[in-house]
């Protein structure tokens, strides 16, 4: 019992420095990353700071009732229609804007790099908000419903008189 110690119980005693010093490698790498993730997502604040920044020195606030131009995906028109819808400011909540057509309210809100405002009034906010106050519609339906040929594609028309 007192006597030399074994193999058996050297080699248990080495595994047991071991398997400490690795844990405590890595408890540091652990550490290391935490602490590279908190420095990721501090620059990550800072450049997402800067942005908004650079887009509020391009880009100036525009106020309720300023009516813009909305571009309409390729993908939400039909061939012959539109490529932008008329639109007014209804509403600004934290640098988003609520827009209102005259056949509905969008239901998306919208950044200020995503619209472009008109020197010209062409809607007036009154008539949106009697017009379409409690009726909210997708940009897709607004696209369809100011296209002359609807929303998918050329319609076409069959004459009887040839």
């Amino acid at each position: 019992m007192f006597g030399c110690p074994t193999k058996d119980d050297i080699e248990n005693n080495l595994d047991g420095v071991q398997l400490t010093n690795n844990e405590h490698l890595i408890n540091i790498r652990q550490d290391e990353i935490l602490n590279e993730r908190k420095l990721s997502a501090k620059c990550l604040e800072n450049q997402a700071k800067k942005m908004i920044k650079k887009s509020n020195k391009k880009f100036e606030d525009l106020e309720v009732g300023v009516n813009v131009r909305v571009s309409i995906p390729d993908v939400d028109r039909a061939r012959g229609s539109p490529r932008n819808v008329l639109a007014v400011i209804i509403s600004i909540e934290d640098n988003m804007y609520k827009l209102g057509t005259e056949n509905g309210i969008l239901k998306h809100l919208y950044t200020r790099t995503e619209i472009f405002p008109c020197k010209e009034k062409f809607i007036l906010l009154e008539n949106v908000l009697k017009l379409s106050a409690e009726k909210e519609i997708t940009l897709r339906e607004a696209a369809g419903v100011n296209s002359v040929m609807g929303t998918q594609g050329f319609q076409r028309l069959s004459c009887e008189n040839k």
